[in-house]
């Protein structure tokens, strides 16, 4: 099996980001590319010059197949702006009236269950993140796969977008010489590209993902996403004072209601002046730079803090072929050692 090209796009109001990763048919990573060039048809994760923003796309696109000499392909975007929403939802599968074992269908056959919401004809689901699993009588469960139950249910928190902002980024990408293959909800992208990150279940981090013109703020407990917000300000708003004093009220209001252990900071404007130190002093609470890291890749250190929306798309996209190849070894493995078993007996 030939290595696997990976593609992270990152639409910024004021800069296009892309990062290019390989994964290996043992699973290998490895960083082939990272680039980036001024963003003009942008602004706060929505296409509002439909030609320029094609042409920015396709030029930062095309510099990495000439840096790689590589084809670009398996282009995925990270999904961030205003107009992004996210809330609870429930689904429950009845199982049989006799125990029986839970499959890998059946959670997702729950999963297309809890995702059976109400929204606008405009609104469409852009991403699923369970929070829990319970059987039978309410009895929670880490994972519910080879266990036997009667009913089984579970928590998600779904991402929602309007349809017409998604449909607008796969048109532009194509507009621009390339297929987009999908979509990622940027924090989430973002904490794959973070190594320490939810590593204590128990604690709540916030990721601040401050951009030009726009912040957006996620909220996890251990590594699971509860909550989502946005302020319509960003770096280059803070032209004086006032500006901050305003940036940094706005940002404490979303969180007021929920108790945080840390705040991790990302984006370009995480590098303005002081910014995450007076974050710190607002907020009461820790707040660090987020650094970007691929297991075996070593990547200079302002491409760790800038890239961590591309980079993460792509680490998003490369951990889930990572874990089919683990899967399909150990399911190799296990056939294997069954057919020995049944050789010997």
């Amino acid at each position: 099996m030939a290595d696997q090209i990976i593609t992270g796009l990152d639409l910024g109001s004021s800069t296009i980001r892309v990062a290019m990763i390989s994964v290996s048919k043992h699973g290998q990573l490895e960083v082939l590319a990272l680039e980036n060039i001024p963003s003009k048809g942008i602004d706060s994760g929505n296409i509002v010059d439909f030609d320029v923003a094609s042409t920015d796309i396709r030029d930062v696109l095309k510099r990495v197949e000439e840096k790689t000499q590589k084809r670009l392909k398996n282009i995925f975007v990270s999904v961030k702006g205003l107009g992004i929403s996210g809330m609870q939802a429930k689904g429950m599968l009845a199982l049989g009236k006799r125990p029986r074992l839970i499959s890998a269908s059946d959670i997702d056959k729950c999963v297309r269950i809890a995702s059976m919401i109400r929204m606008p004809e405009e609104k469409q689901i852009i991403q699923k993140e369970i929070q829990s699993f319970y059987i039978d009588e309410g009895d929670k469960v880490v994972d519910p796969e080879g266990l036997y139950a009667t009913k089984l249910g579970m928590e998600l928190y779904v991402v929602i977008a309007d349809i017409a902002k998604i449909k607008n980024l796969y048109k532009c990408v194509e507009h621009s010489g390339y297929i987009l293959s999908g979509t990622v909800f940027a924090p989430i992208a973002i904490t794959k590209a973070l190594s320490s990150f939810g590593k204590n279940k128990d604690m709540t981090t916030a990721i601040v993902d401050i951009g030009s013109h726009l912040t957006g703020i996620a909220f996890f407990k251990g590594k699971t996403l509860f909550h989502i917000a946005s302020v319509d300000l960003g770096s280059l708003d803070l032209a004086n004072d006032g500006a901050i004093e305003m940036f940094m009220n706005s940002i404490k209001q979303e969180f007021e209601n929920i108790h945080t252990d840390e705040v991790i900071c990302t984006g370009g404007g995480a590098l303005k002046e002081d910014l995450i130190e007076k974050m710190d002093t607002k907020l009461g609470i820790s707040c660090k730079m987020g650094h970007a890291s691929a297991e075996g890749c070593s990547i200079e250190v302002a491409d760790t803090i800038c890239h961590t929306g591309s980079l993460g798309v792509a680490l998003y996209q490369a951990k889930k072929i990572k874990e089919n190849i683990d899967s399909n070894w150990l399911s190799k493995a296990i056939k294997g050692l069954v057919n020995m078993m049944e050789s010997y007996f």
